[in-house]
């Protein structure tokens, strides 16, 4: 057992090397480091008995050599020098009886990959050597330490060698075998110098001390054995090995395993301990601890293992097959990859998303930001007023008054300036049209970060030049639609706008500030027109010069006008209230004008713009990329997908083999079943507890049944899947079996309910049940699985009690964050379909069990499978792929042009059935995620109308993670006639989720690590003394009063370990006692979530303890 042990780890890390990958799993090894004239090698020849390592001067180890020693005992048939001999992995069925040829196989591989400068490689070689001289021992000899390059090795060799030995001896399985000359300082050894920095307690260190014999006379390795100098856990042994001269003279290994024996049997310092000193006993030594070590990490190992497992072959479901394997369906994969996309392109702008963020604002809440915050306020921020002066305005209204002074407001100097101002509105219009296709363009390449657009570039490319085209195709009629909206408000100055102030409103607004201001004689209502104090209507228009010499030049002769005429004077007390009449009309206008634009440019935008893309993007793409001639080239897979695919392939075949080789030899669960860690078991909890919370909002309660049934309960109720219940031993004249789903033992609950109030009932069960399935581990598909089933039992109007069922699974989905679609269809319509297309009667359940193979299987098979294994003629099946293989969105309305359909009368309830439901579901905001699909068949036999699967989006491959469906007549089965001679019917619907694979989806989102896996709030920390009575007494009025909280069951704990202990578990706070705090009734919180709080904690006083915890953890 002891050598299985470490064979069983040997085969592991030959199952990484044999296929070219990395060992993601720390598995149990003894490292061999230290300096290059520590001894090293002498040491592990000494351990082989063999001369077989490289000799020389500088860096001889320049790759690290994975010796695996194998106890083999020696056998008659063998012939002289054929009980032992070496393998390497690299040359398989080699074997290498001399070792001096395995010395130059070492040095010929190593110059291989290394060259001849003497640089090193990280590479390993792994040699085997079997022998009955050797315990089975697995051994990694790494480079030596050195300080100065020599000749052309590298200049940062020193680092190289010990970057490539620390990863090595960091992994927490590794044992570190540090080979230290005796003759040297201990305190000076690099080797153990590098083992301290990673295991500074020395709790996996084993010290060996070399060249014991060469110390000075007088001096021993006694104080160093006894843990005096540098102790280690694992102790010191000292071994005596051949020197250079030995070596050069050919003295054998054994007759120098013999000289160290009579060293230690007979020196004064070590006769006493000699059977713990030397090679063979360190031999001894390391195979006790490598197969003590391995115990207690294998079931560790075989937990990486798994869990590495599942973490490449979600990695792999994610890359997809290989298009090259499966050409004939590309044209569905780019079918499902635009509908997916549009889905998602119409989900984003809506905000039904499943990826709806809280972190920033996205998608269409975009949108409606650039309409109602930066488009409403900047058109606000428009002032018609701040381009105009009051000159202008003068100008403008003698303008439009021709030759005769106007009398009153000038209508068209009005609509002359507000015309020019609406204007001003067309570039914040359009500007908007520009930010609102930016948002579309962003949330295209939001999209366009999904896996397949990963996997497939070229289709990515084509994507994002498709979809940028649709998107400015569509802007110029936007762009008219808007610019025509701003042309709209200047063509037609409507001044009886109810909002509108008329010109007499602004005249006394007017004339009431000037009364306030200078009390004019007259108002701007006088009939008379006004001149300037010289009686000129136009003297504000020169300056009091001008105007003078115009007067004494006009008393002699008079002069043509200037050729300009620009306002130059101040503004007449007429032409002030005259202008700010003006402007207060304008104003008034403009705001109209604004308030209108605001309310229908936002509109004009979503018609043109982003409702005509939700709405014809999904034909824009099929029509430019739905192509036979295109498929090829966008379905060309990305170089790097190709690559990690290969490598996850790789990965997956080792780890599946590594999983083999320790599921041999280790305890194991039945084949397709599991446990669940605490961790996972955390995960799973929540899960439960989201589900049961939506349940319960539903007005459920909750039944148990028994996990096994009589088996003519469950028989005939699965179809083709009856085959899969699990048959129990015949015992005391019962046939039993385990359940096979929840819905069947509730189906008999209800036949069994004697009165009729107790058969109306919504009902949730999450319970066990068990398939003998092939089991896809890490797909969630088991053959012990947990089902989480709501029904609802009762007679009640039409359609109802689906959509509330619909309603309660897009809830439970949307609460744990799985992205999804239903699919939705009808038993009736689907045996009314087939009717239709000639499906004789006795074949409908046969037929409809092929069709529900349509989500893994391609048309061409499905129609196979009917004709040949099925006997369905050619024409019957062409039919009915014309009907299931349809996948237009207004499929519905279709069928219900379909004479045929509504002329057959179940397809017609069927259709009639859908209909009212889609009106139901509309109401509960579930109708965006159900699409009509009628290769759903459901293979179940008791279904009888509406049918449903809930389809996952996150992970290709794993498929439904939710199935239902009504079936009224199941509890008839079961509950015997009525006086009439008819079943006792009692209609029910109902939905299961498949609480494993919603916990694969979440376990790929997490990290492990980090989940908390219990609710301990505070633990308690003695500092100091163990102080383990007033630890129990304060961790008892911490559970009296309702607070969890745990301390370490040692009477003495070291403090480290209890902090330890206190982060591993992410336990929020500790409450920390010592001599000092007791002594004044106190006690320290520290509050571990802050790290900041490195000082120990806050002092409080004992009796205020509960309340100040409470007050922070409530």
């Amino acid at each position: 057992m002891d050598s299985q042990l470490i064979k069983t780890v040997n085969k592991l890390q030959d199952a990484f090397t044999s296929v070219g990958v990395h060992n993601p799993v720390d598995l149990p090894q003894i490292a061999v480091i230290g300096s290059q004239s520590s001894g090293k090698s002498s040491v592990l020849e000494n351990i082989v008995g063999r001369d077989f390592l490289p000799r020389g001067t500088g860096i001889v180890t320049r790759r690290p050599l994975v010796l695996q020693l194998i106890n083999r005992p020696a056998k008659e048939s063998d012939g002289e020098g054929q009980s032992e001999w070496g393998e390497f992995l690299h040359l398989p069925s080699q074997k290498f009886f001399d070792f001096d040829k395995i010395r130059q196989e070492i040095v010929k591989d190593t110059e291989l990959k290394t060259g001849k400068n003497l640089g090193i490689s990280p590479q390993p070689i792994n040699l085997r050597i079997f022998s009955p001289n050797v315990l089975t021992l697995t051994l990694i000899d790494l480079p030596g330490l050195t300080k100065v390059p020599v000749g052309d090795q590298p200049k940062d060799i020193e680092k190289q060698i010990r970057d490539m030995l620390s990863k090595f001896i960091t992994k927490p399985n590794a044992i570190i075998l540090a080979v230290t000359a005796a003759n040297t300082d201990l305190a000076n050894s690099d080797g153990l110098k590098l083992a301290r920095e990673v295991d500074p307690e020395g709790l996996r260190t084993i010290g060996v001390l070399t060249k014991v014999d060469l110390m000075d006379q007088g001096t021993d390795v006694i104080d160093i054995l006894a843990g005096r100098v540098i102790p280690l856990r694992l102790g010191y042994v000292p071994v005596v090995n051949r020197g250079q001269r030995d070596i050069e003279n050919k003295k054998s290994i054994q007759r120098a395993l013999d000289a160290e024996r009579e060293y230690f049997e007979t020196h004064a310092a070590y006769q006493s301990k000699a059977q713990y000193c030397g090679t063979p006993f360190l031999s001894r030594k390391l195979n006790t601890i490598l197969m003590h070590h391995i115990r207690n990490t294998l079931p560790e190992i075989k937990g990486k293992i798994q869990s590495a497992l599942v973490k490449y072959q979600q990695e792999l479901w994610t890359l997809g097959d290989s298009t090259d394997d499966q050409p004939a369906n590309r044209a569905n994969m780019v079918l499902n990859i635009i509908t997916e996309f549009c889905t998602e392109f119409r989900t984003t702008i809506d905000g039904t998303s499943s990826d709806l963020t809280s972190f920033e604002l996205s998608g269409g809440a975009r949108i409606s930001f650039v309409f109602h915050e930066l488009y409403a306020n900047g058109v606000k921020n428009i002032d018609p007023l701040d381009q105009i002066k009051d000159v202008d305005i003068r100008t403008i209204l003698y303008n439009s008054s021709g030759p005769s002074p106007a009398l009153f407001v000038a209508t068209m100097a009005f609509e002359l300036i507000i015309k020019q101002q609406i204007k001003r509105l067309e570039e914040p219009s359009v500007k908007c049209i520009n930010m609102v296709y930016d948002e579309l363009a962003r949330i295209l390449t939001q999209l366009l970060t999904k896996q397949f657009f990963k996997r497939f570039p070229a289709l990515k490319d084509k994507f994002h030049q498709v979809v940028l085209a649709f998107f400015k195709k569509a802007l110029q009629p936007t762009s008219k639609l808007v610019t025509d909206l701003v042309a709209m408000e200047a063509q037609y100055i409507n001044t009886a706008h109810p909002h509108f102030l008329s010109g007499h409103q602004a005249i006394a607004l007017v004339n009431e500030r000037v009364t306030k201001d200078i009390k004019p004689k007259t108002t701007i209502a006088s009939s008379t027109p006004e001149t300037d104090s010289n009686g000129s209507l136009f003297g504000s228009f020169f300056s009091n010069k001008k105007s003078t010499d115009t007067r004494k030049s006009a008393t002699s002769f008079m002069e043509g006008p200037p050729t300009t005429l620009k306002a130059t004077g101040t503004l007449s007390e007429r032409e002030h209230m005259e202008t700010e009449v003006i402007k207060l009309l304008i104003q008034s206008y403009f705001d109209i004008v604004k308030r209108t634009l605001i309310d229908m440019v936002p509109k004009a935008i979503m018609l043109n713009l982003v409702n005509h893309s939700k709405e014809e993007l999904q034909r824009e793409l099929l029509t430019e990329l739905y192509k036979a001639e295109l498929l090829d080239e966008l379905m060309q897979e990305s170089d790097h997908t190709k690559q990690r695919r290969n490598e996850c392939k790789k990965m997956i075949e080792a780890l599946q083999k590594a999983d083999e080789i320790v599921g041999t030899f280790l305890l194991k669960t039945p084949k397709g079943t599991r446990d669940y860690n605490e961790k996972e078991m955390s995960i799973r909890q929540t899960l439960f507890k989201t589900i049961t919370t939506i349940f319960q909002r539903h007005g459920a309660v909750t039944i148990d049944t028994p996990v096994f049934e009589l088996s003519q309960i469950l028989s005939g109720k699965y179809g083709e899947d009856s085959k899969l219940i699990y048959d129990l031993a015949d015992q005391g004249g019962e046939k039993c079996s385990l359940r096979y789903d929840l819905t069947v033992p509730f189906a008999r609950y209800l036949a069994m309910q004697g009165k009729k109030e107790a058969q109306q009932i919504k009902r949730y069960q999450i319970a066990k049940v068990y398939r003998r399935d092939q089991p896809v581990m890490t797909k969630g598909r088991l053959r012990e699985f947990f089902q989480c089933d709501f029904d609802i039992a009762g007679n009640y109007d039409p359609m109802i009690p689906d959509a509330e069922v619909l309603k309660i699974l897009s809830d439970a989905l949307d609460e744990i964050k799985v992205p999804f679609y239903i699919k939705l269809n009808h038993r009736q319509l689907l045996d009314g379909l087939f009717e239709v297309c000639g499906v004789e009667p006795g074949q409908a359940r046969s037929i409809s069990a092929a069709i529900d193979k349509l989500d893994k299987l391609s048309w061409e098979q499905v129609r196979r499978e009917m004709i040949e294994e099925r006997g369905l003629g050619e024409q019957v099946a062409d039919r009915i792929g014309q009907y299931v293989l349809r996948r237009e969105k207004d499929i519905l309305s279709l069928l219900k042009k379909d004479k045929a359909l509504i002329n057959n009368e179940k397809a017609s309830k069927g259709i009639q059935d859908i209909q009212l439901l889609l009106e139901y579901l509309d109401i509960f905001g579930v109708k965006d995620r159900v699409r009509l699909d009628l290769s759903l068949a459901r293979g179940l036999d008791y279904y009888t109308g509406i049918i449903y699967e809930a389809i996952q989006t996150e992970v290709d491959g794993m498929g439904s993670v939710a199935a239902g469906g009504r079936y009224d007549n199941l509890v008839g089965m079961f509950s015997g006639t009525n006086k009439r001679g008819q079943p006792k019917t009692i209609p029910c619907v109902g939905i299961s989720l498949g609480v494993e694979r919603l916990f694969s989806l979440l376990m790929a989102r997490q990290d492990i690590e980090k989940i908390k896996s219990n609710d301990t709030q505070v633990y308690v920390i003695s500092a100091g003394d163990g102080l383990l009575k007033e630890r129990m007494q304060l961790v008892r009025e911490l559970w009296d009063s309702g607070i969890k909280a745990s301390f370490m069951f040692k009477n003495k704990p070291k403090l480290e370990k209890q902090w330890n202990i206190c982060e591993k578990e992410q336990i929020p706070f500790a409450v920390i006692i010592g001599k000092d705090e007791l002594s004044r009734s106190q006690v320290r919180i520290k509050d571990m979530r802050q790290k900041s709080d490195q000082a120990g904690g806050s002092i409080v006083e004992r009796g205020e303890m509960i309340d100040i915890l409470k007050s922070k953890l409530y």
